[in-house]
């Protein structure tokens, strides 16, 4: 805790202390991208991908409970989006624009590949000799559209009403 080891006898309860996420903003995404873009250049590509999901896991959360609603998905990221787009109105609509609607439907390819990849091949999961090696450069492709989307989530939370 805090840099200080503490030694307890094995029937000992534990408590830990988990430092929260107070706000979920801006900073917070940038912060956690910086963090994953920092693991791709230490070649742990794994963990890049992890936290592109944990970034758009902890966003939509934000942004369900902002609504004060209780995030339903129960860790299923697929789940929570789907909840967002209902308690946001994200739906693609044949009112809409069709390029608006081409980019929602783009999202939701964007969220699917993060999330199969995290589960499939990244350090959340052992995945034996099937594990595919993926590059640097897919990795970056991962962080950065996690932050796109988070970011873009997170400004459609912002001016709703």
């Amino acid at each position: 805790i805090n840099n200080t080891f503490i030694i307890k006898e094995i029937s000992t309860a534990i408590n830990p202390i988990i430092p929260s996420v107070q706000k979920i903003d801006r900073n917070y995404i940038a912060d956690l991208s910086t963090r994953a873009m920092k693991d791709i250049d230490e070649e742990n590509f794994d963990s890049a991908l992890t936290k592109s999901r944990t970034l758009l896991e902890e966003v939509f959360c934000y942004v369900i409970e902002r609504k004060n609603e209780i995030p339903s998905g129960k860790g299923d990221i697929n789940k929570y989006y789907k909840q967002v787009k209902n308690l946001y109105n994200m739906h693609q609509s044949k009112d809409a624009d069709r390029q608006i609607n081409e980019l929602l439907s783009g999202l939701e390819k964007i969220l699917s590949s993060i999330s199969n990849m995290r589960n499939i091949n990244s350090d959340a999961h052992g995945v034996g000799s099937k594990r595919f090696n993926i590059k640097d450069y897919h990795a970056r492709l991962f962080v950065n559209s996690a932050m796109t989307m988070a970011d873009f989530i997170l400004s459609v939370s912002k001016n709703s009403n």
